[in-house]
């Protein structure tokens, strides 16, 4: 029995009973033949054999959803051209919490009332650190900021939000007419191809220039040259932004009568946000997933630009160096008064369950009598700076390098894979068909693989020719122990299928030797194994 579920905008709901599916889905078009419809995913069939044999894998591979395939023929390409051009502005910051104790709740006689998650830590934001980037000219940079105070979330996006207006207003300002030489005007004239999208120019070209030096860049569609300008959103960036600075973000962020549109990872975890129609929210670990310690040592002193020119000779040897901060005897916000540096025992961490390495604290105290701190507000506001100048250097080099290699802001995008997406549509200029088919998608699902790393079976005795203790009454054995690393990326970079597909209708007398190796056409195939004892 099927039911369909009725609403109106009050809020009533009733069933109905579908006495036939195919009837009630099925809108007539000039091919008045019956189709057949799959509940799991509204994908017609025209017969109901097909229909059986689409339900054997439906559920599997697309769940209870339906889906929407593309036109026969379509095909994708990069057209992201507008992320060749850097952001003018990055905000990057970073929250440091007071760890609020909580009570511990004493263990309740029955098991299924408890809970698997056990609270004994509220964490608070009680200051932040940001400071401001400008991609072209440092003297637009904005000073570090910092603040220490219980609303210290709030007063953030109040502080981002009026960051984000200065930096549009500073790009209105800093644009500039275009200078053009009569060698570049010659070269205009005759040019053949757009400078952006490098298709065929007709009558609609423009001269395209660089709006902020005003240098001229090439000839352009008129289409092209009016997406590719400068873009007015500010990215905020946070390291670890969707494990942690994103939750005290959003305590705050309903205050403020802005939009807000949130890209998820799951209920708890986004992987960006937006507030209003400037500020974006991203996470360096979406593109580099290591701490920032680790990040930190693969850098050279001299990529640090920003740490350097904030701090000099030891100063600098010092703040790149990794720190420790005593997260749990910060509870209330006034021991940052506290006299001297906390003792050992105050750096453990119950979340892993370990003390502070005696050479980190030695650390700690060397840097505390370096820059001559009385007090703990001193040690923390030295902290919270490295952090956030730190993450500045790291993610502004990981910019110059993509925009080296592939001429692509990582500014722009929210993750490693969008990114890595657009840098291949764009470095191999292919056109990639996309698949129209119900049954040739579900083909190409089911048949994906992954996930297992390690197979192996705890012991396995070897018995063959080769061996001194071979027994020529047992069966012969082999053992041959197989170690691959990224397998991923191997496969990922073997020639791989980009358009025309189509089914195999005759497949006695097929040389399969035809689609192996470098040859332009291939094949996917279904293969059924049976193993005979």
């Amino acid at each position: 029995m099927e039911l369909l579920l009725l609403g109106d905008s009050e809020g009533s709901r009733h069933y109905v009973l579908i006495k036939d599916v195919n009837r009630m889905l099925f809108s007539v078009s000039k091919h008045t033949n019956k189709k057949h419809f799959c509940l799991h995913c509204l994908h017609s069939c025209v017969s109901k054999e097909v229909l059986e044999k689409h339900k054997e894998t439906c559920l599997e591979v697309n769940g209870t959803q339906a889906i929407n395939l593309p036109k026969e023929g379509t095909k994708i390409k990069f057209k992201n051209h507008r992320n060749s051009m850097p952001v003018p502005f990055v905000i990057y910051a970073d929250f440091e919490s007071i760890l609020v104790p909580e009570e511990r709740k004493v263990n309740l006689e029955n098991p299924e009332d408890k809970s698997s998650t056990d609270l004994y830590q509220t964490h608070k934001a009680c200051s932040f650190g940001l400071k401001t980037v400008c991609h072209y000219d440092d003297k637009y940079s904005g000073e570090y900021k910092s603040y220490i105070g219980e609303d210290a979330a709030l007063v953030f996006l109040k502080t981002v939000l009026k960051e984000s207006f200065r930096c549009r207003e500073m790009v209105n300002n800093i644009f500039k007419k275009m200078v053009i030489t009569p060698k570049q005007e010659f070269e205009f004239q005759a040019a053949r191809n757009c400078s952006i999208c490098g298709n065929d120019l007709g009558e609609d070209r423009v001269r395209d220039h660089d709006h902020v030096t005003g240098m001229y860049r090439g000839a352009a569609h008129n289409i092209c040259n009016l997406k590719y300008r400068i873009t007015w959103k500010v990215p905020v960036v946070f390291h670890n932004l969707r494990g942690y600075d994103s939750h005290l973000i959003m305590q705050e962020i309903g205050k403020f009568k802005m939009n807000v549109n949130v890209i998820p990872n799951n209920m708890e975890k986004y992987i960006s946000f937006s507030l209003g129609k400037n500020l974006v929210f991203i996470d360096s670990i979406q593109f580099m997933a290591s701490s920032l310690e680790a990040l930190v040592s693969n850098l050279s002193p001299e990529d640090f630009k920003i740490v350097g020119k904030r701090w000099k000779g030891e100063d600098f040897n010092l703040v790149t160096q990794k720190g420790v901060f005593p997260y749990e005897f910060l509870d209330n916000i006034s021991k940052l008064d506290t006299e001297g540096l906390p003792s050992k025992d105050k750096f453990y961490s119950s979340l892993y369950e370990s003390e502070v390495k005696e050479e980190d604290y030695q650390r700690a105290q060397k840097v505390w009598d370096h820059f001559k701190m009385k007090t703990l507000r001193d040690y923390h506001d030295l902290y919270l700076e490295t952090d956030v100048l730190v993450l500045a250097d790291v993610f502004e080099n990981f910019r110059r390098t993509c925009l080296e290699s592939y001429e692509l802001d990582p500014a722009h995008y929210m993750s490693a894979p969008s990114l890595s997406w657009d840098a291949f549509l764009k470095q191999s200029s292919e056109e990639i068909e996309l698949v129209s088919d119900m049954d040739m998608f579900q083909f190409f699902e089911k048949g994906m693989r992954g996930g297992t790393s390690y197979i192996a079976h705890r012991h396995s005795a070897a018995n063959n020719k080769y061996m001194e203790t071979y027994d020529e009454s047992s069966e012969n054995k082999y053992l041959m122990y197989l170690d691959a690393n990224n397998l991923y990326g191997w496969a990922m970079s073997q020639p791989l299928p980009n358009g025309e597909f189509e089914w195999v209708e005759e497949v006695d007398g097929m040389n399969l030797e035809d689609y192996l190796g470098d040859n332009k056409r291939g094949m996917v195939l279904e293969v059924y194994i049976t193993v005979i004892l």
